[in-house]
């Protein structure tokens, strides 16, 4: 299978798992401009490639992770590891069990994020 060129995925509401996750990123080019993963069980191994997908490209403006089961640990990787990444507009994160162990990861994410 070639990798996509669409811009735009809208996969919220379905089943898909760390495993569907992991094989479809691995499939997006660096058109894609917004990712939805809102309402799946991603859990951490997904956010491992979204987070490979956002350094290698940079490009995702919108990613919608809500709903998702990813708890504080999984957050907490995406938030260090994205601090410079200057092309995220939009990031949703609620209704992901995470607590208030998250807030010094939140306020670094915020603060080497001038966009957000």
């Amino acid at each position: 299978m070639d990798k996509m060129e669409t811009v735009s995925f809208k996969l919220g509401g379905n089943r898909i798992t760390n495993k569907g996750a992991v094989n479809f990123l691995k499939k997006v080019r660096p058109s894609c401009r917004e990712l939805d993963f809102s309402n799946n069980k991603i859990g951490t191994e997904g956010v491992h490639e979204i987070n490979s997908l956002l350094l290698a490209h940079s490009k995702i403006l919108h990613l919608n992770l809500e709903n998702n089961g990813l708890g504080d640990k999984a957050v907490s990787f995406l938030l260090k590891n994205q601090i410079q990444n200057s092309s995220l507009l939009k990031l949703n994160l609620s209704k992901n069990n995470i607590s208030d162990f998250l807030h010094n990861d939140l306020f670094h994410f915020l603060k080497g994020n001038d966009v957000l």
